[in-house]
């Protein structure tokens, strides 16, 4: 996977700043202070002119993942919550497998500080990641707007922010939005339940809030069903434009689709 925001921290991957790697950045005069070790004497032979060769940095990006465990995410079969968990340990594992740093959290309603996993880094790591991110279930009601912004208040660097959820929450916009002016990129992952997907209800229903329990009677028909088709659609255009503008991506997926088959779109940039 290619994370166009790198932490400035050593790491396995080229930068574009100068540093002390193999692969050679650039030429620049020679100054007062220089290495002389850093001469590029065949330069000098050729020109006569003083020079000195800097190489790429080698950097890491800081993987941040950020999974909602509210009770909305109960649903489906298998639950949303599930496949969320599922595709936030493949995407670590790989992140951490390429050599970038990795911290995860879940994003459930809380009013303290984010209980976060401690900064991962290295394939001898993958096992405390998975073990991490298999330690909770969904629960409650959940704010992922407030949880997100409380888990990247104190970030001294730009970091690639994988958020998992369904996105269906009032002011999970704006969190974003906030995000992304901050420097983040937003790689946003919605995972909807096959019946979110394509809804087959027609009828009159009492429908249960997962994460209140407030109650409120529907009738499912050709133009309500069509309403929130549309509702939904706009929702995804409006997470789309956010990732994009921040250099990421937005991939929608059913809890039931398959890993072999997703995995290919997000490493591919969410299939852009």
């Amino acid at each position: 996977m290619r994370f166009p925001v790198r932490s400035g921290g050593a790491g396995a991957r080229a930068g574009k700043h100068g540093g002390s790697s193999a692969e050679f950045l650039e030429h620049r005069e020679y100054a007062p202070g220089d290495d002389a070790r850093r001469i590029d004497w065949a330069a000098y032979a050729r020109s006569q002119s003083t020079v000195i060769k800097r190489f790429r940095a080698e950097e890491d990006a800081w993987v941040r993942l950020v999974v909602d465990a509210s009770g909305s995410m109960a649903f489906g079969e298998p639950t949303k919550f599930t496949h969320a968990q599922r595709i936030a340990a493949a995407l670590g594992y790989l992140a951490l497998a390429q050599g970038e740093r990795v911290d995860s959290c879940f994003a459930p309603a809380l009013a303290g500080p984010m209980a976060t996993s401690d900064v991962l880094r290295g394939a001898s790591s993958r096992g405390r990641l998975l073990r991490g991110l298999s330690g909770q279930g969904p629960r409650g009601p959940g704010r992922l707007a407030d949880s997100a912004l409380r888990f990247m208040a104190h970030a001294k660097t730009r970091t690639a922010v994988v958020v998992l959820s369904d996105f269906l929450e009032d002011g999970v916009l704006e969190a974003l939005s906030r995000l992304a002016a901050r420097g983040h990129v937003l790689y946003l992952v919605q995972v909807l339940a096959p019946e979110e997907v394509q809804p087959q209800l027609f009828g009159d229903f009492l429908l249960e809030d997962a994460e209140t329990g407030d109650t409120l009677p529907f009738t499912a028909d050709e133009e309500s069903v069509t309403r929130y088709l549309q509702t939904l659609a706009d929702l995804q255009g409006r997470l789309r434009e956010l990732a994009l503008a921040s250099r990421g991506w937005l991939v929608t997926t059913a809890s039931d689709e398959s890993l072999s088959l997703l995995l290919p779109r997000l490493v591919n940039g969410g299939g852009r």
